[in-house]
């Protein structure tokens, strides 16, 4: 029994050094979504906002709803893996207007009223530190109006380049953050850039490193209780 407690006790221990530690991202995608929509969620359960009917969420900002692509102001994430056909549906675009310049620092919250640890979003033209402007597109997560968590174009797709390209495959991805620390709001902000998304998801969504953790903690209390019956 006192082994028992003990791996107990040290599987919590290991959870909470998990639940604490950074991030994880990966890239996995659901099937293009029809009418060339884009990518969106993999993950079940989880709300999206497609910005193609009545916005899901409370956004307030310096943003515009956009269909197609504007030269200077704003490029449609383009789908390139397999097809290399832009998304055709509404997306986002932080700020309005002007895409270019130092002095564009523009930010957008969406407050959803609930917490999640999930975050992903179909991200077009990844704009990440080039050109001498520094970090171009930067994600942050709020709790209770605290700043919980940033993420920037640059961490997501490195060791790529995230050159903002908007026919280029690794600079237009469908991006999944896990193991956030918990967020009942976001923002998008763009430092010289345009900030182009669709189909943002978010969810509360098992972490995949706590998972893991849990199911040797259960590997070894079934070894212990085995080994005690022997």
């Amino acid at each position: 029994m006192k082994k028992i407690t003990a791996l107990l006790a040290g599987s919590m221990l290991m959870l909470t050094a998990v639940g604490a530690s950074a991030y994880t991202i990966n890239y996995n995608f659901a099937t293009p979504l029809p009418v060339n929509g884009g990518y969106s969620s993999p993950y079940s359960g989880v709300q999206v906002e497609t910005f193609d009917s009545p916005l899901l969420w409370n956004w307030t900002g310096d943003y515009s709803i956009r269909t197609g692509s504007t030269s200077g102001v704003a490029a449609a994430p383009a789908f390139m893996n397999p097809l290399s056909t832009a998304d055709a549906t509404k997306y986002i675009a932080v700020p309005y207007r002007n895409a270019t310049g130092t002095a564009t620092a523009t930010q957008t919250l969406a407050v959803l009223g609930d917490t999640f640890n999930y975050f992903g979003l179909w991200w077009g033209s990844i704009d990440g530190v080039g050109g001498g402007l520094g970090i171009n597109n930067v994600l942050s997560f709020y709790k209770d109006g605290n700043l919980v968590q940033t993420v920037t174009g640059d961490e997501v797709i490195q060791p790529l380049i995230a050159s903002g390209s908007w026919t280029n495959s690794d600079n237009n991805r469908y991006v999944n953050l896990l193991d956030l620390p918990e967020f009942d709001a976001f923002s998008l902000t763009s430092y010289g850039r345009a900030f182009e998304a669709d189909n943002i998801a978010v969810g509360a969504v098992p972490e995949p490193s706590t998972i893991l953790l849990l199911g040797a903690g259960l590997a070894g209390l079934a070894f212990c209780r085995r080994k005690k019956t022997v």
